[in-house]
C-alpha cells in the first residue's frame, strides 16, 4: 500500500515538475528574444507580447491548480463541501466549565446611552 502511494506521489511530482519546467523554458525563450533578437524580427514582437502575459499568469496560477488536480484528497475537500451536520464532532471535554456557546453570551438587555 505504501509503495503504491509513493509511486503515485512520484508520478504526480514528475508531471507537475515537467509542466512547470516547460512554462519556465517558454518564458525564458521569450525573455531571451526581447533581450537579443527583438530588433531583428519585429513581426514576432506582437505575438510574443500577447503570449508573455499568458505564460507569466499561467506560471503563477498553475501551482495551486496542480495541487488540486494531482491530489484526490484535496480535490474532495475543496469540491465536495459537506454540511456542518455531517462533519465529525469533537469528543474532547473542556476543562473550563464557564464556556458557553456564543448565542448564550450575547446580552439582549437594553441599556440607555447617555451622551
Amino acid at each position: 500500500m505504501l509503495k503504491q502511494r509513493i509511486k503515485s506521489a512520484e508520478r504526480s511530482l514528475t508531471i507537475v515538475t515537467m509542466i512547470m519546467a516547460v512554462q519556465t523554458m517558454i518564458f525564458s525563450f521569450i525573455q531571451i528574444y526581447f533581450a537579443f533578437f527583438a530588433a531583428y524580427t519585429p513581426n514576432l514582437r506582437g505575438y510574443l507580447l500577447l503570449s508573455v502575459s499568458f505564460v507569466f499568469d499561467s506560471m503563477n496560477v498553475f501551482s495551486p491548480i496542480a495541487l488540486i488536480v494531482m491530489s484526490k484528497q484535496l480535490r474532495n475537500d475543496i469540491f465536495n463541501s459537506k454540511n456542518v451536520e455531517n462533519q465529525p464532532v469533537s469528543r474532547s471535554i473542556s476543562t473550563t466549565s464557564h464556556q458557553q456557546p456564543v448565542y448564550n453570551t450575547i446580552s439582549t438587555a437594553i441599556v440607555p446611552v447617555y451622551s
